[in-house]
């Protein structure tokens, strides 16, 4: 079966993997290019980034993450 989950709970893994490596989310953001007043209204549930917006955002966290 295939299962779908929120980008909130995206973003908390994200942030999980970010401070096991030593990393914080203001660097992420910064290597994403975004606000991070918009990743706390994303991991509030706020609004939800476009497709385009979230692939940079993963892209960036894979890159810090290497």
């Amino acid at each position: 079966m295939i299962q779908f989950i929120s980008f909130t709970e995206v973003v908390a893994k994200i942030e999980e993997g970010l401070v096991e490596r030593g990393f914080t989310v203001a660097d992420l953001c910064r290597k994403a290019g975004i606000a991070q007043t918009t990743w706390g209204r994303w991991k509030g549930g706020k609004f939800e980034p476009r497709d385009k917006t979230k692939q940079v955002v993963i892209d960036a966290y894979n890159a810090l993450i290497e």
